[in-house]
């Protein structure tokens, strides 16, 4: 049959590829934190907005957010309102599970987080008249 080349790639690997892949992508985050609240990241300096970026990644992670999009939203979030903010409104929202079977999923739990944060004036931007 001939030689077989067999590639094998070690749990540690594999975890620091993830590791990798998330740090690039909490810098995304930051970068796009940056665009979309220019005022706020001028204030903190790139580093700490950046360390914000992570920390929020590792948080919207372990809510059990999963797509880019869903970390990134819930990112935006948490720095706009503040981590204790959104943490408060997020445990609030698992704590009172809705009737609707929908917002057991990731997606329906971040709509649930951001129907909880309307209304409140976000201590980091400017509330939209």
């Amino acid at each position: 049959m001939g030689d077989r080349h067999v590639m094998r790639v070690r749990k540690e690997q594999i975890e620091a590829l993830a590791v990798q892949r998330r740090d690039a992508f909490a810098e995304t985050v930051a970068a796009k934190l940056g665009d979309y609240f220019p005022e706020r990241s001028d204030t903190l300096g790139q580093p700490k907005v950046l360390a914000a970026a992570k920390a929020a990644v590792e948080d919207a992670m372990s809510l059990g957010f999963s797509s880019e999009r869903q970390v990134a939203m819930f990112a935006a979030l948490r720095f706009l309102y503040g981590e204790d903010t959104v943490k408060a409104a997020a445990a609030d929202c698992a704590r009172e599970p809705s009737s609707n079977p929908w917002e057991s999923t990731p997606e329906g739990r971040l709509r649930a987080l951001v129907r909880a944060l309307v209304g409140q004036t976000p201590p980091h931007g400017k509330k939209d008249e």
